[in-house]
């Protein structure tokens, strides 16, 4: 891992517990922004950037989902030398499904609110949405 630092959009410490008064219908997903940086761009340059410019700037958290966690951002060390991995910790409540519609529509605007600013680093190779699925079964009432 390169980096472990949450937004400034965020408060809450890296491996917090939810708050005590987070819903058992609040999910928790994780987003993963897959970036492979050009062959010209430095490396050290694209961490700081990413750090101290990109995520102070995106606010991933939906104002209109009441008692959540603010989201969390991190970058990591992608495996390969030219690949990182932007991750954001997302809460949001849970409806009927574990990954809504809307959600994925969130992560997917959180790169694309940034990806001019990204682009002169590197490319977008994937985007992955995982959920807690400790979250959802206790949204279903399975302990």
């Amino acid at each position: 891992m390169v980096e472990q630092t949450p937004s400034q959009t965020g408060n809450a410490e890296p491996g917090a517990e939810p708050s005590a008064g987070a819903s058992s219908s609040n999910g928790l997903a994780f987003a993963l922004h897959t970036i492979r940086l050009h062959e010209t761009a430095n490396g050290r340059d694209f961490e700081r950037f990413m750090i101290k410019e990109i995520f102070p700037a995106v606010n991933t958290k939906d104002p209109g989902f009441g008692d959540t966690e603010p989201d969390q951002h991190y970058l990591l060390d992608g495996g390969n030398d030219d690949e990182y991995v932007w991750m954001i910790r997302l809460e949001y409540f849970i409806h009927q499904t574990p990954t809504p519609t809307w959600l994925s529509n969130r992560v997917r605007e959180s790169y694309a609110g940034v990806e001019d600013k990204i682009e002169p680093f590197g490319t977008l190779v994937s985007t992955r949405l995982l959920y807690d699925v400790e979250r959802w079964l206790r949204r279903l009432g399975v302990e």
